[in-house]
């Protein structure tokens, strides 16, 4: 981190986290400043507009881009060896940012864009992508409804575990991981079919893993979700995963 990290507050955990730091950054316009190294418990960015700036090797137990009711954009920004957990909610638009040998967890992407973004060599585990949400109206608040960009971005040499595509994110847009432990899915209805037949060759706790797959994909496709990628769990039997990838797997 530069001297001159500009707009960036930070301070301690108080008393009872006397070795812990927060930050924040709000309202700030800039370009290529450096907030390189920070470790954090909490990091919370609003209404901010930073381009070719630098976060990497930034550590943060909570992380939070797009706070404040207002949109934060992100625009060839460095995340590179960053471990970001628990990513929180809000308004946020990633543009060719690089996410190069980054650890990311617990990432809602419900009301993000997610553009170009390269993530080479990230472990991304536990991260939703969402392509259209539904807010239902509650006593304080309206219904609301709004679209994500999810396009053009390379997973291609990351490590997806727990990733979800979600109500029509277009996987043909993305460059996706291949290999034994990925199963993607480009027709839906036709690999359901299969994988229904597929199933109903396995027994016990092979058959109940596949049953939960094919119900997932279906549900989701109802959502919108009109392709489908799972990445193999740690708890599925490698009987019933080969079985459903070689009779699902369409790419």
């Amino acid at each position: 981190m530069s001297e001159n990290a500009v707009g960036l507050e930070l301070r301690p955990g108080g008393q009872w986290l006397p070795d812990e730091w927060h930050g924040s950054i709000g309202g700030v316009r800039a370009s290529g400043v450096d907030y390189s190294g920070l470790v954090l418990n909490n990091f919370h960015l609003w209404d901010v507009r930073l381009t070719e700036c630098s976060f990497e090797r930034v550590k943060a137990k909570y992380f939070a881009p797009g706070g404040g009711g207002a949109v934060s954009e992100f625009a060839r920004c460095s995340f590179d060896r960053a471990t970001l957990r628990g990513l929180g909610g809000g308004m946020v638009r990633f543009v060719e940012c690089s996410f190069r040998g980054a650890r990311l967890s617990g990432w809602n992407v419900s009301r993000s864009d997610v553009v170009d973004c390269d993530f080479e060599g990230a472990r991304l585990r536990d991260v939703m992508f969402w392509a259209h949400v539904d807010e239902p109206a509650t006593s304080s608040t309206p219904a609301e409804s709004w679209d994500n960009e999810i396009r053009g971005n390379d997973f291609s040499g990351a490590t997806l575990m727990g990733v979800e595509f979600r109500t029509g994110v277009d996987l043909s847009l993305q460059k996706l991981p291949v290999g034994e432990q990925y199963l993607q899915v480009m027709d839906v209805p036709a690999s359901l079919e299969r994988g229904r037949e597929a199933a109903e060759t396995l027994e016990g706790k092979d058959r109940f893993f596949a049953d939960s797959i094919l119900k997932w994909i279906a549900t989701e496709y109802a959502r919108g979700q009109r392709q489908a990628f799972v990445a193999k769990a740690k708890r599925h039997p490698d009987l019933m995963w080969s079985t459903m990838r070689a009779a699902m797997h369409d790419v």
